[in-house]
């Protein structure tokens, strides 16, 4: 490794430029005005898995508009984004554009360096931490981010804290790797293997106007690994928009494919994503940051601001929550709640996965209270 440069000093160091650390660099920049603050991300772009080179075709939030914004920073009827609708899934894109409009509007452009992946950090104690970091071009572990040796560029931080912000899928797990872990004879093989996180740099947005037989001539089989969401939109995207033949293959040891949801469930086509943040069904949820759900254990103090009627209610609730999870009768309600209306009424029977043996397998494997 080559020689570091001279160390630089900040009082808050953040690693990754996407939701998460973008809004604690707004909300310590807040608190303290004065401070140095600095933020690396090893891509190219403000956004983390939203920046511009993770994109693909079709990419959708989740969520709908309105459940996937800061506070201080709304999406939903900003005159900036009129593709955002009501009642609509946010386009990857937009998601991409409101991110890197958040950190311009926060003032947050200026500290954030691109480009930069952290190799090692050294705890020093109570005098922080010391960060080693490379300069890259391209993704991290991609091949044309790794230089050639001799080449990068290493740069030593010191920071008195340190904020890892990467979420749970900054790093990739080659397709290659899994395949040699199969033991899979690949050596006949010369189509290219790459992670979904590439997907949008090999996949076309659309297929060009062909005839009938020439679809067939050039339709294309693909082998997808994995049962997650951005499997889901691969498979999709060939299957449906590039007319090409997948493979879709999951592993038996695994979890299975993910919960294929729709936005509104029941009969009163409730968006599902309010719904669980109501009192009744949180409810139906075991949580152990709950209240006590022993209805003998004393109440927690109410403040001079709670209504009178807050014992009471608090009472109610710990009652409720004894009776769902601490009887047999109230625990086969909760069972019943998850295997009959959040599984089979809520995603099984609305995407009518029954229709065919092949869409019967991407039923879930597990109980939706799990």
């Amino acid at each position: 490794m080559p020689d570091p440069t001279p160390l630089e000093t900040v009082d808050l160091l953040i690693v990754g430029a996407g939701f998460h650390g973008l809004s604690l660099a707004r909300t310590y920049t807040t608190t303290h005005p004065t401070a140095s603050l600095l933020i690396l991300d090893a891509a190219p772009s403000i956004g983390g898995v939203w920046a511009r080179s993770r994109l693909y075709p079709g990419l959708k939030t989740n969520s709908q508009a309105g459940h996937f914004e800061f506070a201080d920073y709304p999406m939903l009827g900003n005159p900036r984004y009129p593709e955002v609708r009501p009642d609509e899934h946010i386009a990857g894109d937009s998601v991409r554009r409101y991110l890197e409009d958040y950190a311009e509007e926060k003032g947050l452009v200026g500290r954030v360096r691109c480009g930069r992946k952290v190799v090692e950090a050294e705890d020093l104690g109570k005098e922080g931490w010391v960060v080693c970091v490379e300069e890259v071009d391209g993704e991290e572990g991609d091949e044309e981010g790794r230089g050639k040796m001799g080449e990068k560029k290493t740069q030593r931080i010191h920071a008195r804290i340190l904020v890892l912000a990467t979420g749970l899928t900054s790093t990739p797990k080659p397709a290659s790797s899994l395949l040699k872990c199969a033991d899979a004879d690949t050596s006949a093989f010369t189509g290219p293997i790459y992670h979904v996180r590439d997907f949008g740099k090999h996949c076309p947005s659309s297929a060009p106007p062909t005839t009938t037989d020439e679809k067939k001539k050039k339709q294309k089989t693909i082998l997808i690994l994995s049962a997650n969401k951005s499997a889901a939109d691969c498979a999709h995207h060939h299957a449906h928009t590039l007319g090409n033949r997948v493979m879709w293959l999951i592993r038996p040891s695994g979890h299975g494919p993910c919960f294929l949801a729709p936005a509104r469930v029941t009969p009163l086509k409730l968006l599902s994503e309010a719904l669980i943040t109501t009192r009744a069904v949180t409810f139906l949820n075991p949580c152990i940051w709950a209240a006590s759900s022993s209805p003998s254990a004393p109440l927690s103090s109410s403040s001079p601001s709670s209504p009178s009627w807050w014992p009471s209610f608090n009472h109610f609730e710990r009652l409720c929550r004894h009776l769902l999870h601490r009887t047999p009768a109230g625990r086969a309600l909760v069972r019943a709640f998850h295997a009959q209306l959040v599984q089979r009424k809520g995603v099984e029977e609305p995407l009518r996965l029954d229709a065919h043996p092949q869409t019967a397998l991407l039923k879930p494997w597990h109980d939706a209270f799990w």
